[in-house]
């Protein structure tokens, strides 16, 4: 029997090709995407690493999204969902998103868009871009028919090339879950966001929300009793200073944003650690505060 003028065992010697090739493509696909994970590090230098309690998890991220601002990481795919290639071109999802990128139109949402709110698709930008429009009588956004109508000289600065946007994502699914301390966990929401960093941010939305009052009291806890112990026990000198500081900001990276110790704090903290006898210091803490400026007077 022919199949399409091959024999039986031609067809499946090109089945069996074709499969390889898919393999080959996503084993170099993978590949690509684990050379462009960023380490992250919390603004002290130290590797950031969620153990999974999920009331870590906002501070964790609120590192790791300081951590690629600082670097400048995957900024073209947060604001445009684009990645720029070694020669220097653009690669976008599709062809209507050359004109943002390339700022040929001016998306009105733009400034708003960041690692926490990346950009949307390509069909929810023009959206923005037509309603916006409309409220000043302009006409409407209509785009690109296909690639064959974008000019050449276009081209040479942005082009379509899902593929290298994929590899992208991948690589930004994968620094956001280097994180993890879980690695099965990690692996697990990787499958469920379909290898897409973007995708990947509403199910680590999800994890935070799973934490109790319970998860988040040892988080400040921790940072509390580490803070604690230091205050009211620690002989002052330079090493034991660095020591607990180091300490302290070990267990306060791990704090949500919002459960932090504010500048005032910190400065407080900082000075009393400096009346250098731990009994005066201890004696200075357990003081009960004035009234009003001035009433020990």
């Amino acid at each position: 029997m022919r199949y399409r003028g091959r024999t039986r065992f031609a067809v499946v010697a090109v089945l069996s090709r074709d499969r390889a090739f898919t393999m080959s493509s996503s084993t170099t696909a993978h590949s690509a995407a684990e050379s462009k994970v960023v380490t992250i590090r919390n603004r002290h230098g130290d590797i950031v690493t969620y153990s999974n309690n999920p009331a870590e998890l906002p501070g964790c991220r609120h590192e790791l999204d300081a951590c690629l601002q600082r670097l400048g990481a995957f900024e073209l795919l947060i604001k445009h969902r684009a990645c720029r290639l070694s020669n220097g071109t653009i690669a976008v999802q599709d062809v209507n998103s050359i004109p943002f990128v390339t700022q040929m139109v001016n998306d009105p949402a733009a400034d708003t868009y960041s690692y926490a709110r990346p950009c949307p698709d390509t069909a929810t930008r023009v959206a923005t871009l037509n309603a916006d429009r409309a409220t000043r009588s302009e006409p409407a956004y209509v785009g690109y028919r296909d690639v064959s109508s974008v000019p050449a000289s276009i081209l040479k600065l942005a082009a379509p090339m899902p593929f290298e946007i994929a590899i992208e994502e991948h690589a930004y699914a994968l620094t956001q879950l280097s994180i993890f301390k879980d690695r099965k966990k990690a692996d697990d929401l990787l499958v469920r966001c379909n290898r897409n960093g973007t995708e990947l941010r509403a199910l680590l939305d999800l994890e935070e929300r799973k934490a109790t009052g319970e998860d988040l009291t040892l988080v400040t806890g921790r940072r509390d009793g580490v803070e604690k112990a230091g205050m009211k026990g620690l002989p002052l000198s330079l090493a034991s200073y660095e020591s607990f500081l180091k300490d302290f900001n070990e267990a306060e990276v791990m704090c949500p944003p919002a459960s932090r110790r504010s500048d005032d704090q910190l400065r407080q903290m900082v000075g009393t650690l400096f009346i250098r006898d731990p009994a005066q210091r201890k004696a200075h803490l357990e003081a009960p505060s004035p009234s009003c400026p001035g009433s020990e007077a």
